[in-house]
């Protein structure tokens, strides 16, 4: 029996482009259907949504957000849903940014299979574009953004000579496994301070809310970010550690 798996996304232009560069190379060749609709506005305000509501179905409040999200999930009701990800944005310089309604989400988001398993960018999602930052080897000056710049960021990439810009769609499979191998270090470097690929065990350690505790207690106190995108950390958690390390199909 194939899973229906519904992504929740922040946006509507850059993340729908991801989604189908993912389809392509990730989800084409398998029983899986997989779906998408859109927030539009920041984790903070869907957290004061719904913060007072313990009986909320996630899959029904963004269905009936607007149109275009009733007509992408036409057909489809909560019990045919068998996953759920929901991909937003740290970003805070929103002036509702609270890292309490963060720490709150994921606490409320934490299984795909149930409420949805939530993934977070820093600062935001275009920090798939920075390609700039693709670096393994971390420190302060490379992998990491002041807070006074993040209001300035997506600018900031689209300027850059190696910024893949607005080509998201035309990323190949090979660029999701570099990016995916980068990214894993640079998590590794974020939360246990080692430049270096993690081992077998990274799962143990590198989930999102061991991420976000180490963003805060490592970065935020100095008024820092370091940046990471969700989608790499995304294909890590369901395919595996094999997939990226193990067993490279890059055909």
């Amino acid at each position: 029996m194939s899973n229906v798996i519904l992504f929740v996304f922040e946006g509507r232009k850059t993340e729908p482009q991801i989604f189908e560069s993912l389809k392509k190379h990730f989800f084409s060749s398998n029983s899986n259907t997989i779906l998408f609709a859109t927030y539009n506005t920041s984790i903070y305000s869907l957290y004061n949504k719904i913060k007072d509501d313990d009986y909320l179905d996630i899959f029904y409040f963004i269905k009936n957000l607007n149109a275009e999200n009733n007509e992408a999930l036409k057909g489809y009701s909560r019990e045919q849903i068998s996953q759920i990800f929901l991909f937003f944005d740290y970003d805070n310089h929103c002036s509702n940014a609270d890292d309490e309604k963060i720490k709150f989400m994921f606490g409320k988001f934490n299984n795909e299979t149930e409420n949805g398993k939530l993934f977070i960018n820093y600062p935001m999602v275009e920090s798939l574009r920075d390609l700039a930052t693709w670096e393994k080897n971390c420190d302060i000056s490379k992998c990491t953004i002041d807070f006074e710049q993040i209001i300035n960021y997506k600018n900031m990439v689209h300027v850059q000579p190696n910024s893949i810009d607005r080509q998201i769609i035309k990323m190949s499979k090979e660029n999701w496994y570099t990016v995916t191998d980068v990214s894993l270090q640079r998590a590794n470097w974020i939360v246990k301070s080692v430049n270096e690929k993690p081992d077998e065990r990274a799962a143990d350690f590198l989930d999102q809310t061991n991420i976000f505790s180490k963003q805060k207690s490592k970065f935020v106190k100095q008024k820092l970010i370091a940046i990471l995108n969700a989608f790499p950390m995304f294909l890590f958690e369901y395919f595996g550690y094999k997939h990226f390390f193990d067993n490279k199909d890059l055909e």
